[in-house]
């Protein structure tokens, strides 16, 4: 059996500063668009890359909305469990903070990322252009960012998913 939990927090601690998750070209009406404008924008793309290849979310996005559709699938297929935001986060847990405007967008943005503990998680910085751990609660300008949603993957199941998908494709290679 697969150790999904402890595979994916493994993989995130790894790539704690990592710039890779701040690029992503997309073509538009316009052409060519660099959408996650240099890891402002990233979170959602950097947790579904992470989720996508555990089958915890079948496929990933760039929108923390839409990422929160792709999590609402897999509830719905009971691999992920919706907990209350006052809840005990545990690692490998996927967190939404509530939307906030900063300076240099006059829009709301949610935030998500995943929990390595109780106390710290991981995300993209849109200040530091990369991935970094944090803690759970943290400040961002002056107040502290609410929790909207936590989602828990339902590691048993995902890892004998992911197991008997493994052992089909060991049996194709024979």
């Amino acid at each position: 059996m697969f150790l999904v939990q402890e595979s994916l927090v493994a993989a995130i601690e790894r790539v704690i500063g990592s710039t890779v998750y701040n690029t992503l070209f997309i073509v538009n009406e316009d052409g060519q668009s660099y959408c996650l404008q240099g890891g402002e924008y990233a979170c959602a793309w950097f947790v579904s890359c992470m989720l996508v290849p555990y089958n915890i979310i079948h496929s990933t996005d760039i929108n923390v909305g839409r990422l929160v559709t792709l999590l609402e699938e897999s509830w719905t297929n009971g691999l992920v469990e919706e907990f209350a935001v006052d809840a005990l986060v545990e690692p490998g847990d996927v967190i939404i903070w509530g939307a906030m405007v900063f300076e240099s967008d006059p829009r709301s943005h949610f935030h998500v990322g995943i929990a390595l503990s109780a106390t710290e998680a991981v995300s993209t910085s849109y200040t530091e252009h990369c991935v970094r751990k944090h803690p759970i609660q943290s400040k961002v300008n002056g107040s502290i960012r609410p929790i909207v949603q936590i989602f828990r993957p339902v590691w048993e199941k995902i890892s004998a998913r992911l197991w008997d998908r493994m052992s089909d494709r060991k049996q194709a290679d024979i």
